[in-house]
């Protein structure tokens, strides 16, 4: 074989080996990517307000409150975010110059934009999934069944794994280290897990149904939303009731 077709064989192996799972996991690498600089951004965006006025920004809860309240913070007054927390506008922060205040917008303007990118981002994903794993997107939160088919490298390889691996997916750094055994990974981050009063127990019956829709997806290829539905239902009911029985 000569170079020229070794190198038209090469790229068709190439391309062969592609498939949509590889798109998902570079959009959920760009989304965690810009969660960390989001992060970051805010670190220092609430360590340059707190300079300014530390007992309002000590007050702030949440980054929503905190972007409103500091966006146009050129128009807004010490007097005027007291009024709004309730505090006393005799602040014991710098006085910042204009310079100062306008790299804080510059600041809480890059945030917004972060933001606005990664809605794009998550409605991308969604897409995807609906066309190419809707019995999966049925679950919701389609940036948790992002990460999970980049922690298992494809859908295919998370139908195979047992719910008690996918249970554990994104916690593997701790399974090794001393104390017990974690009980959940990311899957934590799904409302089902996070707001249950047994989360150990949701999150098992939660991986259980990731499995089931993800077979069903790459395999059977059969719509089975109602039935996971009713499972997710049944979860649901029994966080509010506080009787999980698993």
């Amino acid at each position: 074989m000569d170079n020229k077709k070794y190198i038209e064989s090469a790229k068709k192996s190439i391309k062969k080996g592609l498939s949509v799972d590889d798109l998902i996991k570079r959009q959920i690498d760009a989304f965690d990517a810009l969660n960390k600089s989001e992060n970051l951004l805010f670190k220092t965006a609430y360590d340059l307000l707190f300079l300014y006025f530390p007992e309002a920004a000590s007050l702030i809860k949440g980054k929503d409150q905190f972007i409103n309240m500091t966006k146009k913070i050129n128009e807004i007054s010490y007097d005027e975010i007291a009024s709004i927390l309730k505090i006393d506008s005799e602040s014991m922060g710098y006085d910042l110059p204009k310079e100062g205040k306008d790299t804080l917008s510059a600041l809480i303007k890059e945030i917004d934009e972060i933001e606005k990118t990664k809605a794009v981002i998550e409605e991308k994903i969604e897409n995807i999934m609906q066309k190419e794993y809707p019995n999966l997107l049925s679950i919701g939160e389609p940036i948790l069944i992002a990460r999970l088919i980049r922690l298992s490298n494809g859908v295919r390889k998370l139908s195979m794994m047992p719910s008690s691996k996918i249970q554990v997916l994104g916690a593997e750094k701790n399974l090794f280290s001393k104390g017990r055994r974690p009980k959940y990974g990311v899957i934590f981050s799904h409302p089902l897990v996070s707001n249950s009063k047994n989360p150990g127990k949701a999150a098992k019956t939660l991986a259980s149904t990731i499995s089931i829709a993800a077979r069903a997806d790459v395999i059977s290829k059969k719509d089975i939303k109602d039935e996971l539905m009713k499972r997710i239902s049944k979860i649901s009911k029994e966080n509010q009731n506080g009787n999980y029985k698993g």
